[in-house]
């Protein structure tokens, strides 16, 4: 397929971690933001090996399904399928499964109220990372049907990068469709202080 460099490096980690976005991509080829966008553009429009989900900042990509192309010779090729169909959030199928959580935390959830202080809603969030990652729109499930918007800026982003509590799932593409929250080791250690164990 006469690839550039580039434009296999962008094939290979959207094979690795199932998309990439712009940022991931300048992260290991070293290309600024405009020429990661065309690089992706190409791969997307002209090429048509990538199929493109979210907008605007948080734009991804995945394979497009290519049985027939020898992209990954050798390769299992039969997990490349991409579904476009079910790239959006819809939180409305969300069920929240409340038999692995304890019957602390469960206590802890039923007693945030409609506004909790962060002093009483961290420490429920940073829990439930910490049994298994959560995506955005499953901890707004959890925690009363809260906005997800809201609840990313005024609280995830922060446990993320000021605390050092959660981390991403997949940091090496930030807008990944799968994209989630897990407790990091300060996290734990921190859950240890306020005396709860895991």
């Amino acid at each position: 397929m006469q690839l550039n460099d580039d434009e296999a490096k962008a094939l290979i980690l959207t094979r690795e971690t199932g998309a990439v976005d712009n940022a991931s991509l300048r992260a290991i080829t070293g290309l600024d933001t405009l020429s990661a966008s065309q690089v992706l553009r190409k791969l997307h429009h002209q090429r048509e090996l990538l199929v493109q989900g979210g907008a605007s900042s948080a734009t991804y990509y995945q394979l497009r399904n290519l049985p027939e192309m020898p992209l990954f010779s050798g390769a299992n090729t039969s997990d490349l399928g991409v579904n476009t169909s079910d790239l959006g959030v819809n939180t409305s199928d969300l069920e929240v499964n409340t038999s692995e959580l304890p019957p602390e935390l469960l206590s802890a959830i039923a007693n945030l109220g409609q506004k909790p202080r962060r002093e009483k809603l961290w420490p429920v969030i940073v829990w439930l990372c910490a049994i298994r990652s959560h995506t955005a729109e499953e901890l707004a499930v959890r925690l009363g049907n809260r906005q997800v918007t809201a609840l990313k800026s005024q609280h995830l982003s922060l446990l993320r990068e000021q605390q050092g509590w959660l981390q991403y799932s997949y940091p090496e593409v930030i807008n990944h469709p799968q994209q989630a929250y897990i407790t990091t080791a300060a996290g734990h250690a921190w859950l240890a202080e306020q005396e709860i164990t895991v």
